[in-house]
């Protein structure tokens, strides 16, 4: 994944450090922290840079679509996706879809504040390359993610 702000490159952000290439083309590994409110970010020549802040480069403007099972994860998530989508500033931004789905882009940090299934299924749609996911209850099931048909 190569992410920018305009002014250097990200090659790898995770919940321990960055790497990327600064404006003067140094490389640099930096530890990760989080703020009050769980934004993920690291320091730079006494500089705080936020994950928030930086867009993922693409060759193209096609984007990437998970489209999954409702399965996948337990209800208490379901009740989580459904209270995120009606808040004005969410901690976690979602969609609504139709009665029986959501709509949720996949960001690249990780996410410790969500649900662990939540977190699972994140991880699995970015180690895809897929910017959006789509959780439905008639979506795809599959074999590399834990199911369980409830309701």
């Amino acid at each position: 994944m190569l992410m920018t702000n305009g002014k250097m490159k990200v090659t790898k952000w995770n919940e321990d450090y960055v790497e990327g290439i600064d404006h003067e083309g140094t490389a640099f590994i930096r530890p990760t922290f989080r703020d009050e409110r769980e934004d993920a970010y690291f320091q730079l020549d006494q500089t705080v840079w936020y994950a928030k802040d930086f867009l993922t480069e693409r060759e193209h403007p096609v984007q990437s679509m998970l489209d999954i099972s409702t399965g996948h994860v337990c209800e208490e998530t379901i009740h989580f996706l459904q209270a995120q989508a009606y808040l004005l500033n969410p901690d976690f931004i979602v969609y609504e879809k139709g009665e029986s789905g959501f709509f949720f882009p996949v960001t690249p940090e990780d996410r410790t504040d969500l649900p662990e299934d939540l977190q699972r299924l994140l991880s699995y749609a970015n180690n895809r390359n897929c910017t959006w996911c789509m959780l439905e209850s008639d979506g795809q099931i599959v074999s590399d993610l834990p199911f369980e048909e409830w309701g």
